[in-house]
C-alpha cells in the first residue's frame, strides 16, 4: 500500500485517507459459535479432550508425569495437585458450558443476545454451587494431606 498527499492506493483503487470502507462482513453469532460451526481437526481434539470428565485427574496424570516426586518437593507438587482437585468443579461447570453451547448449534437453536448466555451473567452461570464445592475440596484435602498450605507451621517460615 502506497501513501501520498493524503491518499492510500490499495490495488487500484484510490480513496481519501481515512474515509469509510466497506467492513467486511462476519457470520452471525460469536467467534465461538464460528469456530464450533467448522472445526479443525486440531480444535476437535482439544474439544473432545477439554470435555473428558476425567480432565482434573488427566491434569493431575500430566503433573505426576512432567514434575516426578524424587526430583521436586512433594509438599509442593501435593499442592499443585490439591489446587487442581479443587478446581474440579469449576472445570465441569464449563465443560456443562460448552457442551450446552455445542448442543445448541446441534439443535441449531443460537442462543439469544437477551438471555444469561451473554453480558455479566454469562460469567455466573456455569459456576459450581458452595455445597459441591466445598464438598469436593474437603475429598481433595483429604487426598493431598501432604500439602501444608495451611499448616500454622508454615506462616513461620
Amino acid at each position: 500500500m502506497q501513501e501520498t498527499a493524503n491518499t492510500q492506493t490499495r490495488d487500484d483503487q484510490t480513496k481519501p485517507f481515512g474515509a469509510e470502507r466497506k467492513a467486511r462482513s462476519t457470520p452471525p453469532g460469536t467467534p465461538i459459535d464460528w469456530l464450533l460451526d467448522n472445526p479443525s481437526e486440531t480444535l476437535s481434539e482439544l474439544l473432545k479432550n477439554a470435555q473428558d470428565k476425567n480432565l482434573p485427574e488427566n491434569i493431575v496424570k500430566m503433573i505426576n508425569t512432567i514434575l516426578p516426586a524424587d526430583n521436586f518437593n512433594s509438599e509442593n507438587i501435593d499442592c499443585v495437585r490439591l489446587l487442581v482437585c479443587k478446581m474440579a468443579p469449576f472445570l465441569w461447570e464449563m465443560q456443562r458450558g460448552v457442551q450446552t453451547r455445542i448442543d445448541s448449534r446441534k439443535a441449531n437453536t443460537p442462543p439469544s443476545m437477551n438471555n444469561d448466555d451473554y453480558g455479566v451473567n454469562s460469567f455466573f452461570r456455569y459456576l459450581p454451587d458452595g455445597k459441591e464445592f466445598k464438598l469436593h475440596g474437603d475429598a481433595c484435602e483429604e487426598r493431598y494431606k501432604n500439602c501444608n498450605i495451611y499448616s500454622i507451621d508454615s506462616l513461620g517460615n
